[in-house]
């Protein structure tokens, strides 16, 4: 029987049922990639028992994982019951380009799922369940566990590095001499950008600890034109560019502090510059956003949230300035443009 054959109100049931065990798929994903299972069959396809030689592992049990996962097209079995990779298995490899499997294991982590759990209570009360969980913000979470921080790091930098290309060749950066990534870690989106502009000169800017771009700057070929500066955005945004990037940062917290980034930024963003905030732009209407899914999970760990377009657009007239587009990328991430509000037109 296919979900065609099945009556309309069945198919609802099922569709219920199946986001309620929704934390059982992230345990499973995480059970492959915690053992390392794509990684095992890059030389050819192999049964579950042959997977479980040497692991410490029950063979039925790990079928009955693999058999869960290849019925969401993650692995292929065939007629012996051995298990292939598909295109989509082939992300949780570790050696594989775009891997997904640090992004998997951070997703999954239990200090995110326990806050998860606890969602109601931010319905009830408007407060962040990770604070009430786990007795702390998030980010003085993680400088208090730095275990747990290094899982945080890689899983973003997982995130960034499938992405980065492609929206570094979503916007023209021709037009300007030097871009400044506010908050850009360790470079990776940085160095993308002036990959396609090599007239084009770029600054680092973070905090000490995390702006560690000097590696990712020499791999990139690009360190002889880019510098790291060290700093607090919430402080302030140093002067010196012409392009001001903030990506994946104002979704982590509430509108007075990305309203205060923002000042900061249109603080010593020249007449002709640009401000470009790079996050998740909610869409409108009823259909499918995996944004409003992440929606979730920020309201979950932190004050921060995913944005509307007039969300986005009112915290740029609060800074001063003015949204003048949304560019759409081929990631989950769009580019929000902005000016001084005094320059527009």
């Amino acid at each position: 029987m296919t979900i065609q054959d099945i009556p309309p109100e069945m198919q609802q049931s099922r569709m219920l049922l199946d986001m309620a065990c929704g934390p059982l798929y992230g345990a499973a994903v995480r059970v492959v990639v915690e053992l390392a299972i794509a990684d095992k069959l890059r030389d050819g396809a192999k049964t579950a028992a042959e997977l479980a030689v040497g692991g410490n592992l029950h063979p039925q049990s790990l079928y009955r994982v693999l058999r869960f996962m290849a019925s969401r097209g993650i692995f292929a079995e065939d007629d012996e019951g051995r298990f292939a990779l598909t295109s989509a298995a082939d992300l949780l490899r570790s050696d594989t380009a775009g891997s997904l499997s640090a992004a998997t294991l951070m997703l999954t982590a239990d200090t995110m799922m326990e806050a998860g759990i606890k969602l109601l209570h931010g319905v009830r009360t408007g407060q962040c369940p990770f604070d009430h969980v786990h007795g702390a913000p998030f980010f003085e979470y993680l400088q208090e566990h730095p275990e747990r921080a290094g899982v945080f790091d890689l899983g973003m930098a997982a995130f960034s590095d499938s992405e980065n290309a492609p929206i570094a060749g979503s916007y023209d950066f021709s037009p300007y001499a030097r871009v400044m990534d506010v908050g850009g870690g360790h470079g990776g989106f940085l160095v993308e950008v002036l990959k396609r502009h090599p007239a084009l000169r770029g600054i680092l800017y973070d905090l000490a600890h995390v702006a560690q771009g000097t590696r990712r700057l020499v791999e990139g070929g690009v360190a002889a034109r880019a510098e790291v500066v060290s700093g607090d955005f919430f402080e302030s945004v140093p002067r010196g560019a012409d392009v001001y990037v903030v990506k994946r940062v104002l979704h982590d917290w509430d509108d007075a502090k990305c309203v205060k980034i923002l000042r900061h930024c249109r603080a010593v963003v020249p007449p002709h510059g640009r401000v470009l905030v790079i996050d998740a732009v909610l869409s409108a209407g009823n259909g499918h956003d995996f944004a409003k899914a992440i929606d979730l999970m920020m309201m979950s760990v932190s004050t921060g949230r995913e944005r509307t377009e007039p969300e986005f657009r009112a915290l740029y007239a609060a800074a001063g300035l003015e949204l003048t587009r949304v560019i759409p990328t081929p990631s989950m991430l769009s580019i929000v443009e902005g000016v001084p509000a005094d320059a527009a037109g």
